[in-house]
């Protein structure tokens, strides 16, 4: 009986996720079409953007913490 529930909850699964996929390609293309403009990637706001070497920091920093000992 346990199998079969398991099953069961299996089958749900999968169709879940297979929703879930459906809707992935229409989701990209709403972001896509949503920044298709140049005013997408104008800065507008008084909070100042970091610098590359900046992000570059800030990347390393967070691989350091996130995975210690595995980027050197």
């Amino acid at each position: 009986m346990a199998e079969r529930s398991s099953q069961n909850h299996c089958r749900e699964e999968l169709a879940r996720a297979r929703g879930t996929r459906e809707q992935i390609p229409e989701v990209v293309r709403r972001l896509v079409a949503s920044c298709e403009g140049a005013a997408c990637f104008d800065h507008v706001g008084p909070e100042p953007i970091p610098s590359r070497s900046a992000v570059i920091d800030i990347v390393h920093r967070s691989r350091r913490i996130l995975y210690p000992g595995y980027f050197i």
